[in-house]
């Protein structure tokens, strides 16, 4: 498994690089158990670029605003990591508990 860093955090209240796991995953899991009537509640996104394609993480970070905004999730929490061993950006985000879908 390649290594991915974490280059953006929205809706958290941390900078990215202040963020530990326990961070995470204790906002992932907290915002989870507030819609327990869905059987999947967090969305994964990988966006993969062209090879030679090297976006910077501001322009990434953009990308990714842009793309949850899209998506209607743009007010939402999300992570994004970008992957060094590859051209991608994931996006990990909680389904919302107003979400009927």
């Amino acid at each position: 498994m390649g290594k991915a860093e974490l280059i953006s955090a929205q809706g958290y209240l941390k900078d990215p690089l202040d963020l530990t796991f326990n961070n995470k995953l204790e906002r992932l899991t907290d915002l989870a158990k507030r819609n327990q009537l869905t059987l999947v509640n967090t969305l994964h996104v990988s966006l993969n670029f062209a090879v030679g394609e090297n976006l910077d993480k501001d322009i990434l970070q953009q990308i990714a605003d842009d793309y949850m905004e899209g998506l209607g999730f743009g007010k939402q929490p999300y992570l994004v990591y970008q992957h060094h061993d590859g051209y991608t950006a994931d996006i990990d985000h909680p389904i919302p508990a107003e979400c009927d879908q």
